[in-house]
C-alpha cells in the first residue's frame, strides 16, 4: 500500500521488503533535483509510514545511490539503533 501512495503522488517506483527483520526501500525514478542529494524529506516520511504500520520505530538510511541509466535509484535500509 504504501509503495502506491508514495507512487502516486510522485516519488518514483517504490518496492518495499522486510528481510530477516530489516526494513529495505528501492526507488526508482525518483525525482531529483540539486536539494535531493540525501533525500532527507522522503526518508522521513517512508521512515514514518513504514513505522505507522509496523508498530515499531523504522529509521531508514540511505545506502545507495545510482544515476548511471539516466534516472536516479536510491537504496534505503533500515539502519540498527
Amino acid at each position: 500500500m504504501i509503495s502506491k501512495v508514495f507512487g502516486a503522488i510522485g516519488w518514483g517506483d517504490i518496492m518495499i521488503k522486510k528481510e530477516g527483520g530489516t526494513m529495505e526501500a528501492l526507488i526508482n525514478y525518483f525525482p531529483w533535483t540539486p536539494y535531493s542529494s540525501n533525500s532527507v524529506i522522503f526518508r522521513g516520511l517512508l521512515s514514518g509510514a513504514i513505522s505507522y504500520l509496523e508498530d515499531r520505530r523504522v529509521l531508514l538510511s540511505l545506502k545507495g545511490k545510482n544515476l548511471n541509466k539516466g534516472y536516479l535509484a536510491i537504496r534505503l535500509e533500515e539502519g540498527k539503533t
